[in-house]
């Protein structure tokens, strides 16, 4: 269900009108996640670690970046390492349980089979 923003909403300029999508946790946890790979790609030693870690090369992280076993390999990647966690949550404006939460959220629906390769809803 999308909800049109328009007229009367205070966000009409005259010139576009927003569309709005209702959150939902696999959503906001799927963005969440790659805002923390992001994160993780600005150092160059935190992508190496992550790279060598999970397997994935470059090119396998750009096609498979918004799968969600991908995202949840990026939250497990964070968890089995604090310092990365609190430091990634902390440039996120989030809290590190947060982090965790959003991992628990995507793995728990891939083990239910709700979702598929890159699916967020």
């Amino acid at each position: 269900m999308r909800r049109l923003l328009g007229q009367g909403s205070g966000l009409d300029n005259g010139l576009m009108t927003i569309l709005l999508t209702p959150s939902s946790p696999v959503r906001d946890s799927a963005a969440l996640l790659l805002d923390a790979l992001v994160w993780i790609l600005s150092d160059g030693d935190r992508a190496r670690r992550l790279l060598a870690l999970t397997g994935l090369g470059p090119d396998d992280l750009r096609l498979r970046a918004g799968d969600s076993a991908t995202l949840v390999a990026i939250g497990r990647f964070l968890g089995d390492y604090e310092r990365d966690l609190v430091a990634c949550a902390a440039a996120l404006d989030s809290a590190p349980s947060a982090l965790i939460m959003a991992t628990q959220t995507l793995a728990g629906e891939l083990a239910a089979g709700e979702l598929g390769s890159g699916e967020f809803e």
